[in-house]
């Protein structure tokens, strides 16, 4: 891989697009992937709840009236 490669090249939203085009080798992308630091230490659990709703049915729609 070249030391000089682009960073955006590596964007996880344009890796698919640059792998097609071929401005991006599979064997690179796997080795930047590899290279990366393992931050799962870092990360924080967030706990979540999501409270019932309830819906009220009128029996008519908006289109209708």
């Amino acid at each position: 891989m070249a030391d000089t490669v682009d960073p955006k090249v590596f964007d996880k939203r344009l890796v698919g697009r640059n792998l097609k085009k071929g401005l991006l080798d599979p064997k690179d992308y796997e080795r930047y992937l590899k290279s990366l630091p393992d931050l799962a230490g870092n990360a924080a659990n967030i706990e979540a709840t999501v409270e019932p709703t309830q819906v009220v049915a009128t029996g008519s729609h908006p289109e209708e009236d």
